[in-house]
């Protein structure tokens, strides 16, 4: 099914379509919403369970028998195993383990080059990168085999300063000296990328002429401004890592695990292959075909075939395709919604149906008879074949493991789960007192996280702080346990005047001079930093290049542009203080209450972790799911049971729901109504009548007789019963407090006193209304009318 959108759409079509008669029946959401959970939760159990059968990841036919099921009804079916194997083999270079589980992320390391002009049979997998590039100079090598590649994201050119400078030449000679000084500082880095015997250079910044003649002159080949990803990708491929100054460089630097470099020209264009890479964990898959439109269609069919192989080798268990899983789930769910109490059984039993749908799209498809088929296929899974499935070209009934046509378990599990317990461990930590009161402001410092891509159980409370940024260097520690964190809100660049200001320069040696002060003032702030001995740093503004490297020799990693909100959270989580100026920072100033800093990376993005926090004061809740659309759906659900969490919290005092707190104040106001004196008493007990509007709604959304329901439910209030109310789902008179149905007191407080000041409300501006008319009416030509009488206490009890 590839990555199951089709299916998806058609399923959820489906069940929305059957919910509008529980809706028309006056079944309240809710109770449609629970039932849909419960079966979708017996649903995933099963599929695990009965249904789906493990993979042999050692048997390739078997393995491309999956991916062929995935293409067989597309466009590229006819060229056999070619996608498949294509498919497989490109997943397969690009796995890698991360704390112990395996990582293939193919959408960023193995990239699709399509180039138009030959024939689809000719696509392959590179064990490597392949450039739209060219050398930089045409008598450099075009062919190395076994080459040593070093990779740079540095200008090989003359270094400008930060700050705009103008050069005045009063004599012939300071040009002279000038153009000396832009010779020897180009000679002086590519001597030290001599001094390591590379035979290719490749960065992703600009070479200057002269640098492309000093490379030539020592036969190395070179290669500039290249993507940042494709520098990613050659990292992963021939081993070498991306160097940032060229006098830093190292043996350990180099990459020799690619086995050939070869330029070639397709068509009008040059094309670099760094192929034949030892133990890869980057590829390229080449596409070739005779139009732009056939490739990209192929392109499609290979992404879904990628997508298939990715879910196979990450869960290795499949279930039957052809609408044979869901024919199963179906007659299972049949069988269970029978134990279903209450009318929660009739949208239950509905999601069984609706599984139905799939089977039912593949028979129509092929132009079957789909009630003979359906009612066959219920028969073969009631007598236990649950494998049987329909031929999605024939239509006829078969075994669809025979036929070796399957789906991943991944694809088919979509799970959804509460986060009630996530709710009250993030209230819990962000709780502080101010004035002798708890003050819990979860808005602010229990920041929500959606990162789309994994299943709901992923979902956590993190003690501490978590950003989508990745460390400032590349070799900067990635993890770091118990660190010393120094949060900034200043610059760690040239600092510049605030006025705009235009320096002229009269000798050679004053812009030499600038450059240095330049280099001295970024240095002095480092300094100041490295005598703190942080092990991070994280400022809400910039770096520059040079406090960078010095801030890499000392073993600091550093962050930078983290918004002002994200730095304020960080401050309560490891007790930081947030300091404006280097030279100002204080030992005190030093968090150090962060257990560990490690930068991971989810899909495409690196997040930064600051977590295992020891009393932290503010927290991170990392929502995983599989669609954002899911996961915004359990932000809405996890903010109003934060705000249950936060009301109990405050008020930890709770009241009976199901209607149970309403019935025994009406009662209790009724009783004391007949205290009150004079007409006032009507009014009053009205309030008490209307507090009986809550159980009276929760039995009508149950579908409940609901005179008979109240009747009853008051006659138990009136024997002392004062905790019994209704089961919002059988519409049964039950124990509220055995249930375990609860209200916040909080809540209920603020609920009857907006209901009644808002009644009061209403009632003063129909009495001004109501006055100024009468003003109006006394103003007119009959002014002898007389006005109303007071009422009497007869008349308010008529």
């Amino acid at each position: 099914v590839g990555d199951g959108t089709t299916s998806v759409i058609i399923l959820a079509g489906e069940i929305l379509l059957g919910s509008q008669r529980f809706i028309d029946d006056k079944i309240h959401p809710t109770v449609i919403i629970n039932a849909y959970r419960q079966a979708l939760e017996d649903a995933v159990e099963i599929l695990k369970e009965k249904i789906s059968i493990p993979v042999d990841m050692s048997n390739e036919n078997e393995l491309l028998s999956i991916l062929r099921s995935c293409l067989a009804t597309k466009m590229t079916k006819k060229y056999g195993d070619l996608l498949p194997q294509i498919a497989l083999e490109a997943v397969r270079t690009v796995i890698t383990e991360e704390g112990g589980k395996k990582v293939i992320d193919f959408k960023r390391y193995a990239r699709i080059e399509k180039v138009p002009g030959g024939a689809i049979e000719e696509s392959r997998v590179l064990r490597g990168v392949m450039l739209n590039k060219d050398v930089l100079h045409h008598k450099m090598k075009r062919r190395i085999e076994n080459p040593r590649i070093l990779l740079l994201d540095c200008n090989l050119e003359y270094k400008k300063g930060e700050s705009q400078t103008n050069i005045e030449i009063s004599q012939d000679m300071d040009f002279t000296r000038i153009l000396e000084l832009e010779e020897e500082y180009i000679k002086k880095i590519c001597d030290d990328i001599i001094r390591m015997k590379p035979d290719l250079i490749i960065t992703e910044k600009g070479i200057s002429d002269l640098a492309s003649h000093y490379l030539l002159k020592a036969g190395i080949t070179a290669m500039r401004r290249v993507k940042k990803s494709d520098n990613n990708r050659l990292a992963r491929a021939c081993g070498a890592t991306i160097v940032n100054r060229p006098d830093e460089i190292k043996e350990s630097d180099i990459g020799s695990g690619c086995g050939l470099f070869e330029v070639k020209k397709i068509g009008d264009e040059y094309w670099a292959y760094i192929t034949e890479c030892r133990d890869p964990k980057a590829c390229t898959v080449l596409l070739r075909g005779p139009t732009k439109d056939l490739i990209n269609e192929v392109e499609r069919n290979l992404q879904d075939a990628m997508n298939s192989a990715r879910n196979v080798l990450l869960e290795p268990r499949l279930c039957p395709g052809g609408g044979a899983t869901e024919m199963a789930l179906s007659q299972a769910l049949t069988e269970k919604s029978k134990s279903v109490a209450g009318v929660m059984q009739w949208p239950y039993r509905a999601v069984a149906q609706a599984l139905e749908i799939i089977p039912c799209t593949l028979a129509q498809n092929c132009g079957a008879q789909v009630i003979r088929v359906l009612t066959a296929l219920r028969a073969r899974h009631a007598n236990g074949e649950t494998s049987m499935g329909i031929n999605g070209e024939t239509g006829e009934i078969v075994n669809m493991n025979e036929l070796k046509i399957w789906d991943p378990l991944a694809v088919k599990l979509q799970v959804f789960k509460t986060a009630v317990e996530i709710a009250l461990e993030a209230v819990r930590t962000v709780i502080t007192e101010e004035g002798g009161k708890k003050v819990i402001d979860f808005k602010r410092y229990a920041r929500i996280e959606k990162v789309p891509g994994g299943a709901i159980e992923e979902s956590r409370v993190l003690r501490g702080v978590m950003l989508n940024k990745d460390v400032l260097h590349h070799k900067m520690k990635r993890r770091i346990e118990n660190p010393r964190i120094l949060l900034l809100d200043c610059n760690l660049e040239y600092k510049k005047g605030e006025s705009q200001t235009n320096i002229e320069i009269s000798q050679d040696m004053d812009f030499t001079r600038i450059l240095e002060l330049e280099e001295e003032y970024i240095k002095k702030i480092c300094d100041d930093i490295i005598r703190m001995k942080p092990d991070l740093i994280i400022t809400e503004k910039g770096i520059s290049d040079l406090a960078s490297h010095y801030l890499l020799k000392a073993g600091i990693t550093a962050m930078r542009r983290v918004k002002k909100s994200d730095n304020n959270r960080l401050a309560r989580a490891c007790g930081a203080t947030i300091v404006n100026r280097p030279d100002e920072i204080k030992e005190s100033d030093i968090g150090s209450g962060c257990g560990l800093f490690e930068v991971k990376k989810i899909g495409d993005e690196y997040w930064a972790y600051i977590t295992e926090c020891r009393d932290p004061k503010a927290c991170t809740v990392l929502l995983r799911g599989p669609t954002k659309d899911l996961i915004n759906e359990v932000e809405r659900n996890l903010q109003d049971a934060m705000n249950s969490a936060r009301n109990v919290l405050l008020e930890p005092r709770l009241c009976p729901g199901g209607g149970a707190t309403e019935m025994a104040l009406s009662q209790a106001l009724t009783e004391k109504s007949k205290s009150v004196a004079g007409v006032m008493q009507w009014p009053y007990r009205a309030v008490a009548q209307a507090l009986e509007i809550i159980p009276c709604t929760l039995a009508q959304n149950c579908g409940a007789q609901v005179i008979r329901v109240l009747t009853a439910l008051r006659a138990r209030h009136a024997n002392g019963e004062t905790s019994m109310g209704i089961n919002g789902e059988t519409g049964e008179i039950v124990n509220m407090n055995e249930l375990k149905i609860w209200d916040p007191l909080a809540v209920k407080l603020q609920v009857f006193k907006t209901a009644v000041e808002t009644a009061i409300l209403l009632l003063r501006i129909d009495d001004i209304v109501s006055g100024t008319k009468k003003i109006s009416d006394l103003d007119g030509p009959n002014q002898t009318q007389t006005a109303p009488a007071e009422p009497t206490e007869e008349s308010m009890r008529e």
